[in-house]
């Protein structure tokens, strides 16, 4: 079984030590305990923007409109 607490916790660390200016769609953060795809480097969230990552093993809850929340699971970054 996977632990995504750990997971999240090993992704901040890798992200804390990229520039953010190199950050684009499709940028991968790979290492053997972690892979993650930037799905979109900048990203309103109401309260602020960030850049918004799939990280295989995590699940993510998004908006798609005005109102539509999708929650998935990322399964595999290719």
């Amino acid at each position: 079984m996977i632990d995504e607490k750990l997971i999240l916790q090993k992704f901040y660390k890798l992200k804390k030590d990229i520039d953010q200016e190199d950050i684009q769609t499709g940028y991968v953060i790979e290492t053997d305990e972690v892979k993650a795809i930037c799905i979109s480097p900048l990203r309103n969230y109401g309260g602020g923007s960030l850049t918004l990552w799939a990280i295989e093993g995590v699940e993510a809850q998004l908006t798609l409109g005005a109102s539509r929340y999708v929650h998935g699971i990322c399964l595999k970054i290719f």
